[in-house]
């Protein structure tokens, strides 16, 4: 798989998971040995019709075709951290004891 074959499953994936048109922003492109990092915004705030982004986010496509969303809560350079050291993207959920 190529970066250009990567960028259209990216979008495909973002397309089926929005309600809003995002746009994939090339320039921002991260490449690892195992895939790309993409970065994406929704369209209406890059072409200036909303004042606040909407759909920031990143989305990791390996070379074998897997997807992974990288949650938007941390910055996309410790989520590459975490992924890269195999750590969990998610934090352990807090349970309450009685």
């Amino acid at each position: 798989m190529n970066r250009q074959e990567a960028e259209k499953i990216a979008q495909r994936y973002i397309d089926s998971h929005c309600a809003h048109e995002v746009v994939i922003l090339p320039e921002h492109t991260i490449e690892k040995p195992y895939g790309w990092v993409f970065d994406y915004e929704w369209k209406e705030y890059l072409e200036g019709r909303t004042k606040h982004p909407y759909l920031k986010g990143w989305v990791l496509v390996e070379k074998t075709g897997k997807i992974i969303q990288f949650p938007t809560y941390i910055p996309y350079y410790e989520a590459i951290r975490r992924y890269e050291a195999g750590e969990s993207l998610v934090p352990p959920r807090k349970t309450q004891t009685g």
